[in-house]
């Protein structure tokens, strides 16, 4: 039995859990892709959202800029724990918002 797309939060909803520390994931991300807040801000004077790759991370490529565009903005999310995770970012069906199994 197909199960819903678990990308069902907006944009402002996923700026809030990554604000307080959580990572998401957009449903056009490529795998691997989260979004996630860096720095400290009592520490380091830095607190910022930015693009993690954790394939990439594995290659030693350089990090991705995060740019907010229309895009990034209607896109839908879903909450993360995990680099594996991140990795196995389910493919949903655009027409019927469904996960396609593979």
């Amino acid at each position: 039995m197909a199960k819903n797309s678990p990308f069902t939060l907006t944009f402002t909803e996923a700026l809030e859990i990554v604000m307080k520390g959580g990572w998401v994931q957009g449903q056009n991300f490529r795998n691997g892709l989260i979004l996630m807040k860096e720095g400290n801000l009592t520490l380091s004077g830095l607190n910022h959202v930015h693009v993690h790759d954790f394939l990439a991370e594995e290659k030693d490529q350089e990090k991705i800029e995060f740019f907010l565009s229309s895009g990034i903005y209607m896109d839908k999310y879903r909450q993360i724990s995990t680099a594996y995770d991140a990795k196995n970012k389910p493919e949903v069906n655009a027409l019927t918002g469904l996960v396609i199994e593979s």
